[in-house]
């Protein structure tokens, strides 16, 4: 959910809160490729019974994605980092790295994520910017 949050505070020109440190490296996949490859592995029988990991091996910082949104929405909104403990209301461990390995679902269906963050990004950013709007 941290996605729609910062578009939303970005094109509300509100602070974009950024909880931890934001050095937390993330993958974020688009939900059409998703879908395309539980699809795919639906329709493979060789698949049944495994598990695969689906995502995207493109990774950025947590601060990077919230740069990027604020630029990509022409925001004056301004950073603010949250301490987990306040975030959260105890402390948190949180894993600096998460990145799903492709190479199951690759083999077994030939899948691959096609929509970059960036154009994954745009596509959501327009559709908040409609539902603001009062068009959907």
């Amino acid at each position: 959910m941290v996605v729609p949050r910062f578009v939303q505070w970005s094109l509300a020109d509100e602070p974009v809160l950024i909880y931890g440190s934001g050095q937390q490296r993330r993958c974020f996949c688009y939900v059409w490729d998703v879908v395309d490859a539980v699809v795919g592995l639906m329709n493979c029988e060789q698949a049944a019974g495994d598990v695969y990991n689906i995502g995207s091996a493109e990774e950025i910082a947590i601060e990077a994605l919230a740069d990027k949104i604020i630029e990509m929405t022409g925001s004056k909104s301004k950073k603010e980092f949250v301490p987990y403990e306040v975030a959260y209301g105890m402390p948190m461990e949180d894993m600096m790295r998460r990145a799903p390995s492709l190479e199951r679902v690759k083999k077994m269906t030939g899948w691959e994520p096609r929509t970059s963050l960036t154009d994954a990004l745009q596509v959501i950013i327009k559709s908040i910017r409609r539902r603001r709007a009062g068009d959907g």
